[in-house]
C-alpha cells in the first residue's frame, strides 16, 4: 500500500501485512514526523429499534485504540528502504533554451577575431607607417617624338617629391605602358634628375642618351626633382602608364 506523511507529503510504499486493521504508529524517515498509518478508514452503521415501528440511526463512533507497539522498528526500517524510490523527485531544472551554447561559443570566437583584427590593423598600420613609400608623383604626361635615328619613342616625364626629412639618391624608376586593355606593351626605365632637351631626344640614339643619365643626383628632404623615361617604338595607339620606385639609397655625407 501507499502511504503519505501528513508533514512532508512523502510518499512510502509498504507492505500490507506490515499495517494491521486497527492502524500502526510510524515514523517518517524524511522529515521525523509521527503519524498513525491505516489500511483504511470507515465507520459502522447500526439500526436499532425504539417504539412502535419507528427506527432511528445511531452511529457507533469506533473509538481509537492505541496501536499496539510490536514491530514498529519493522515498519521504520521497510520506510527508510522504500523512502528514496518514492519520495517526490523535485521539478526538472529547464534545458537551456536550444541554440543558446551555439550563440555564446559565436559571440566568443566573434570577440577574438575583432580583436585580432584589431591588434593586426595597429601592427601594419604601424609597419605602414614606418616603411611607406616616402616619395610621391606630380604632373606625370607623355609625348611621342620621332627620332630621326630611332623611330618613334614615347617620353613620360613627371616631378617625383620625397615627403621626409631625410635626403636620398640612387633613386630608380621605372615606367610599364599598357595598352587600351590594361596589357603591358613597353617597360623603361632611369633615375631621377635627368631630362633631356627636345634637341636630343630627335636626335641621339638610344646608347647616346644612355650614357648621359647620371644615377648619383640626390633629392634633398621635403623637395621635388624631374625625370624623364624614355620608350623606343611604342605602337601609336590609346594608352596608359604607370611609373614606381624600385630602388633608392639614403644619402650620407662623407
Amino acid at each position: 500500500m501507499i502511504i503519505e506523511c501528513p508533514n512532508c507529503h512523502t510518499k512510502f510504499n509498504v507492505d500490507d501485512s506490515l499495517i494491521p486493521q486497527e492502524g500502526r504508529k510510524v515514523k517518517c524517515s524524511k522529515c521525523g514526523n509521527i503519524f498513525i498509518a491505516r489500511l483504511e478508514k470507515e465507520e459502522d452503521i447500526f439500526i436499532l429499534e425504539e417504539g412502535e415501528g419507528k427506527e432511528e440511526e445511531k452511529k457507533e463512533t469506533i473509538e481509537e485504540k492505541e496501536p499496539p507497539k510490536v514491530e514498529e522498528d519493522k515498519v521504520e526500517k521497510e520506510l527508510e528502504k522504500v523512502s528514496e524510490r518514492y519520495q517526490k523527485t523535485p521539478p526538472p531544472k529547464k534545458p537551456p533554451k536550444k541554440g543558446s551554447g551555439q550563440k555564446t561559443f559565436y559571440l566568443i570566437t566573434l570577440a577574438m577575431l575583432i580583436f585580432a583584427i584589431v591588434f593586426a590593423g595597429g601592427y601594419l598600420y604601424f609597419k605602414t607607417k614606418n616603411n611607406a613609400p616616402p616619395f610621391a608623383f606630380t604632373n606625370l604626361k607623355g609625348n611621342f617624338y620621332e627620332n630621326k635615328k630611332s623611330g618613334t619613342i614615347l617620353v613620360l616625364q613627371g616631378e617625383i617629391i620625397n615627403k621626409r626629412n631625410i635626403p636620398y639618391y640612387r633613386v630608380k624608376l621605372k615606367a610599364e605602358v599598357y595598352d587600351n586593355k590594361g596589357k603591358i606593351i613597353r617597360k623603361g626605365e632611369t633615375y631621377i634628375g635627368n631630362i633631356f632637351s627636345e634637341q636630343e631626344l630627335l636626335n641621339l640614339t638610344p646608347k647616346d642618351l644612355k650614357s648621359l643619365i647620371y644615377d648619383q643626383v640626390v633629392l634633398k628632404p621635403k623637395s621635388k626633382l624631374p625625370f624623364m623615361i624614355v620608350i623606343y617604338n611604342p605602337p601609336k595607339i590609346s594608352y596608359s602608364f604607370q611609373v614606381e620606385v624600385v630602388d633608392y639609397k639614403i644619402f650620407r655625407k662623407k
